[in-house]
């Protein structure tokens, strides 16, 4: 096998959505219409029963947040600027490596910005990234993945000091897909195999440990704002595929890691940890006593204060409860 064969390797799991965008396309075809026999009518159908409504403690319906209106509405009833507190919510998200909103992505999402980092050549992409910018070094990391997975890490790591928590879960994702990768795959490319085995291990355990700290570390680094029910089911099936001992040193290296890289922001002249929330986010209810690594000494902690916060129960768009935070900016 040459190194080509990274690419297909890596690239297979995009090859599934590839084929359902296909079908989506040909089945949303307009399909022309055809005369055909009118039927009796069908006997009419009883209204589908609409949703139970969710009710807090002394009864009062609880809001519902599924759409960006609804989220507005809920922020002018808090005396909020809905304008700012959207855009500095957008802004909190965007400096920490989501383009899209993150967590709340499904009302704040807004493809311009990834679109103008996508258009970059690599070259413009490296002078941004130089200069500090952690989308651009991301999207430069999105770029190298297929190619040169092992300087993608890098690429990922430097966007993580740089503030993106973002970064850390594609750094976790990639080292999940090279851990399932067999030195014998790439046996005619010999540093491959040697730049693999580096970091891998004889078995890849050494990956999966290090992909489940990334999570870890996210979760430390980005709070309870990035940290959604898609987060936690992704953690939680990262940590059953390691023994007790890996997860004991997930945990603590994770928090290792979360100390180096607040450290290496101090340098540079940035904030080393986030302490202050975005002005408005979805939690998922409570939330500490689901996070990961509470029985060993290095459990994960969100840095965030936010004793200021108005917390209220909300219904998201499917349906669960959630806490919605507004937070002072």
């Amino acid at each position: 096998m040459s190194r080509t064969n990274i690419s297909i390797l890596l690239a297979t799991a995009l090859l599934g959505v590839l084929l359902y965008v296909v079908r989506q396309i040909v089945v949303d075809q307009p399909v022309e219409p055809i005369e055909v026999p009118v039927a009796s009518p069908a006997p009419e159908q009883a209204d589908p029963e609409p949703a139970p409504v969710r009710v807090d403690d002394s009864g009062e319906a609880l809001p519902v947040i599924d759409s960006l209106a609804a989220l507005r509405a809920v922020l002018i009833e808090q005396g909020m600027d809905p304008d700012a507190a959207l855009a500095n919510t957008r802004d909190w998200f965007q400096a920490r490596g989501y383009l899209a909103g993150g967590p709340l992505s499904r009302l704040l999402g807004d493809a311009q910005t990834a679109d103008y980092y996508a258009s970059l050549d690599d070259d413009t992409l490296r002078s941004l990234s130089q200069g500090g910018e952690a989308l651009a070094t991301q999207e430069l990391a999105g770029r190298q993945r297929l190619t040169d997975p092992f300087v993608a890490l890098e690429s990922l790591q430097e966007a993580a000091t740089q503030g993106s928590v973002n970064a850390l879960l594609k750094m976790a994702s990639l080292r999940g897909t090279l851990a399932e990768i067999g030195p014998d795959d790439f046996a005619s490319d010999p540093d491959f195999v040697r730049q693999l085995r580096r970091i891998a291990g004889k078995d890849g355990t050494v990956l999966r440990v290090a992909a489940y700290a990334n999570v870890l570390t996210a979760m430390r680094d980005g709070g309870p704002a990035v940290i959604d029910d898609e987060l936690m089911g992704w953690a939680q099936e990262m940590e059953s595929g390691l023994t007790t001992l890996q997860q004991t040193q997930a945990c603590n290296r994770s928090f290792n890691e979360f100390l180096g890289l607040s450290n290496q922001r101090r340098m540079r002249g940035m904030a080393p940890i986030t302490v202050t929330p975005p002005p408005a986010f979805l939690a998922l209810p409570e939330l500490d006593a689901q996070l990961p690594c509470q029985e060993t000494i290095s459990p994960v902690a969100s840095t965030q204060i936010l004793d200021d916060c108005t917390v209220r129960e909300v219904v998201d768009a499917q349906g669960q409860i959630r806490e919605l935070y507004l937070c002072p900016s």
